[in-house]
């Protein structure tokens, strides 16, 4: 995001109830913008505020910085809160339809996406904002599967990017019979095969399935089920075929941090193990009032680096526990 559509979008968030002060402010963002009309900016400059001016100079540059109404709907704090699994203030006071446009972003913004959201909501016991995005949902994942079966009509397939066949991987990727070829390859093989046979199954079943007699919750479901099988499948076809061109682990697949991570837990005492588990609640309640004050200061840099140490925090300490035995 480029810094004018940040400052325009953190003006509109925090509107001052000057409207003279208002159209000043946002005329300097419009002089800033690169796609600037010079014909406009001089009749601006010239007529300065009235209620049309500001109105109009709000639209036009919430068009040239294709700032949306979801984007003003989100705000820092939203990330904080989701992070710690609890709906934010900012999400509660959304309308049905604004609720409604945040979900069709995936709700960007919040550190994670639509479908844990709805979880959130769930287990909040907050039906009106549960029940609107659950039901969108479903509609978004229906839509995809109308979409693959339209193209699988129209094209045999040929318009969907093009499923890598699972015979002869071996041939494909000779690397795969060398005694020194890393175990994370080893495991991605059949993690493949098995991506790949999930999606074809899924796809069938989709493909078969009456919609007079199916409901959205199955359609969504399905449609879950073959978009990340797909996904895993030609993620692990591009760690195959960069190893195979270059020599060198592309490393973008989680499993390579994944593994990573068990090797050290492996290596790590017992003692040091215990250690680790009783220092994560202090760890944890430290970040949250990090966040917390980065929050109040909006600085969005500060707010993801703890987002991601929280987070990668919680996945080793789920490691840390299964190691002692105890059960999460």
């Amino acid at each position: 995001m480029s810094n004018v559509k940040e400052k325009l979008i953190d003006l509109l968030q925090n509107k001052t109830d000057n409207q003279a002060k208002l159209f000043n402010d946002l005329f300097s963002i419009y002089r800033e913008s690169d796609n600037k009309n010079l014909m406009m900016e001089m009749s601006l400059n010239r007529c300065g505020y009235s209620k049309s001016s500001l109105d109009n100079l709000e639209y036009d540059l919430k068009q040239m910085h294709d700032v949306s109404d979801a984007d003003l709907y989100l705000k820092p704090e939203v990330k904080v809160i989701s992070l710690f699994n609890e709906l934010p203030q900012f999400v509660l006071d959304m309308t049905e339809d604004q609720l409604t446009d945040w979900a069709r972003t995936d709700c960007v913004g919040v550190g994670v996406g639509l479908d844990e959201v709805c979880k959130i909501a769930i287990n909040e016991g907050n039906e009106f904002i549960a029940s609107i995005l659950v039901n969108e949902s479903a509609l978004i994942a229906k839509e995809k599967v109308t979409q693959i079966n339209v193209n699988s009509d129209a094209n045999q397939n040929q318009d969907l990017p093009e499923i890598n066949t699972v015979g002869g991987l071996r041939e494909e990727f000779p690397f795969l019979s060398d005694k020194n070829c890393p175990d994370e390859f080893k495991i991605l093989a059949a993690d493949k095969l098995t991506a790949y046979n999930l999606y074809k199954d899924t796809k069938e079943k989709i493909s078969s399935a009456d919609p007079e007699k199916t409901s959205d919750e199955v359609f969504a479901s399905l449609g879950e089920v073959a978009t990340t099988a797909y996904a895993e499948n030609q993620n692990i076809y591009k760690e195959f075929n960069h190893y195979k061109d270059t020599g060198e682990i592309l490393g973008k697949h989680p499993i390579f941090k994944r593994l990573a991570l068990q090797r050290e837990i492996d290596s790590m005492t017992n003692d040091a193990l215990i250690k680790f588990k009783n220092s994560s609640a202090k760890y944890f309640s430290t970040n949250k009032t990090d966040l917390v004050d980065a929050t109040k200061k909006k600085d969005v840099a500060k707010i993801e680096l703890i987002n991601n140490r929280v987070l990668e925090r919680k996945e080793k300490l789920a490691l840390v526990n299964k190691k002692l035995g105890i059960e999460k």
